[in-house]
């Protein structure tokens, strides 16, 4: 029994010193890490590379370069967590993925434009960090360009801009002002009153404002002006040194950094150095039958026709072709001296019993006529009706006679005429006698009505008659 006892004793020490020294000869498991970035330049990764320990933990961190962001993790791992941790189980194979930052450059347009190349007006758009963009400022038509202002600043056109940042610009645009040019009014012979009113400085300070004048359509600053302040608003204007009973035109203007904008033109006479023709009240009547409308009165008269021979109806008597200078006056004195211009300068009555009978030698066909009217004795908006317009009248009275002419909307009155030899008054009370502005040969053409007839008639030029003014 002893014996075997010692064996088994020395059998089981044997197997714990084989059993032991096999444990401390097995080495640890070994994993290994790879990474790479994308693109290149966009950033690092660490630990870049090596080999860890199986279960080991591993902390990946993404470094971005300057201008760009760290997007996420590809590969064996999937993720945007940043750092990124892993255990070392397994071989692992990452990528880190970077792109460039991103900003918004907003580029907004006051007036009227547009920003082109790469941005367009009121549009946002986003940029890669350190892109650089070329802002054209595009005008419209009628406009300039006048700064950037925001993230830019200065005139320069087209400009570069580097986006580095968030960046917001505006593109200053200017135009012309917008002026209208006032009534003219307080006419005297040497002088006038107008003005106007700016009411939009086209995005840029006007620096001087006022009135221009001339005796040729569409005066501007080379003419005769005034200067009545600045800015945006009304302004009233005296136009002074005029020459006495002359058709001048007018025109308001206004003065930005862009230019000189006009407004509409006016136009009017001075008064005349001479006395002039009563002022005739203007009261509007209207023919249903034709549409045209026509003062209610003869120039010169006091009130519209009450009967045929209302004296205060009957108004003055003019020779054709003759402005409103006092000669119709039914008492004006009388001249042998015919003229040689369209103004005598007078306002006599011109006598002329000769061939061709007319107070102007030689003779002015444009008188009464055209754009100008030169002479027109009618308030403004009025002139001298055409024989087609008198026509159109008679056509639609009750009867051709004096009964018809009082009867009809115009209410006219037999006024009688003014003779061309002696200036006598002759059939004042039986006849209405009524210039129109077409000429006929050496005369011009009338309207004529008695207490049985009205007909159209070619009239000594010469002659006193009544006037009648049309509505433009």
């Amino acid at each position: 029994m002893k014996r075997i006892s010692i064996f088994v004793l020395f059998l089981a020490s044997v197997t714990l010193i084989v059993v032991s020294c096999g444990t401390e000869n097995t080495p640890p498991a070994m994993f290994t890490l790879t990474t790479s970035v994308t693109p290149v330049e966009g950033g690092a990764i660490s630990p870049a590379q090596g080999s860890f320990d199986e279960r080991e933990a591993i902390s990946l961190q993404a470094t971005a370069n300057e201008g760009w962001v760290f997007t996420g993790w590809q590969g064996d791992v999937v993720s945007t967590a940043n750092p990124l941790n892993l255990s070392m189980t397994q071989n692992f194979t990452m990528i880190g993925s970077f792109e460039k930052r991103m900003h918004a450059l907003t580029v907004d347009v006051e007036g009227d434009g547009t920003v082109t190349e790469t941005v367009v007006q009121q549009k946002t758009t986003d940029y890669a960090e350190g892109t650089v963009v070329e802002l054209d400022a595009v005008p419209a038509e009628g406009w300039m360009f006048s700064h950037w202002e925001g993230d830019l600043s200065g005139s320069e056109n087209p400009l570069e801009i580097t986006v580095d940042k968030p960046k917001s610009i505006v593109a200053d645009f200017f135009t012309l002002p917008t002026v209208g040019t006032g009534s003219v009014r307080s006419i005297t012979e040497d002088s006038a009153q107008s003005g106007g009113d700016v009411t939009d400085d086209g995005r840029s300070i006007v620096t001087v404002r006022g009135i221009c004048w001339s005796t040729s359509q569409n005066p501007t600053l080379n003419d005769s002006c005034t200067s009545d302040g600045s800015g945006i608003g009304s302004f009233t204007s005296t136009l002074n040194n005029l020459s006495s009973f002359t058709q001048y035109f007018v025109r308001s203007y206004a003065t930005n950094s862009a230019g000189t904008a006009y407004g509409n033109q006016r136009k009017f006479i001075t008064d005349s150095a001479w006395p002039r023709d009563t002022t005739t009240e203007v009261v509007d009547v209207t023919n249903p039958a034709t549409g045209k409308t026509w003062m209610d009165r003869n120039l010169g008269a006091s009130r519209a026709a009450t009967t045929s021979t209302d004296p205060h109806s009957y108004g003055d008597l003019y020779q054709w072709g003759r402005a409103a200078d006092g000669h119709g006056k039914r008492t004006s004195v009388t001249t042998f001296k015919l003229s040689s211009t369209d103004t005598p300068g007078h306002g006599d009555f011109i006598l002329s019993p000769y061939s061709p009978y007319d107070w102007r030698s030689p003779q002015n066909d444009n008188l009464w006529q055209g754009v100008n009217r030169q002479n027109n004795p009618c308030p403004w908006g009025y002139r001298l009706p055409t024989q087609a317009e008198w026509e159109a009248e008679v056509n639609s009275w009750s009867s051709k006679n004096v009964a018809g002419a009082l009867a009809s909307p115009l209410k006219l009155p037999v006024a009688g005429d003014r003779d061309v030899g002696n200036g006598s008054l002759y059939n004042v009370g039986s006849h209405g006698r009524y210039w129109s502005s077409t000429v006929s040969g050496a005369d011009s053409r009338s309207l004529v009505f008695n207490s049985s007839n009205t007909f159209m008639s070619s009239t000594l030029r010469a002659l006193g008659y009544s006037v009648r003014c049309i509505k433009d």
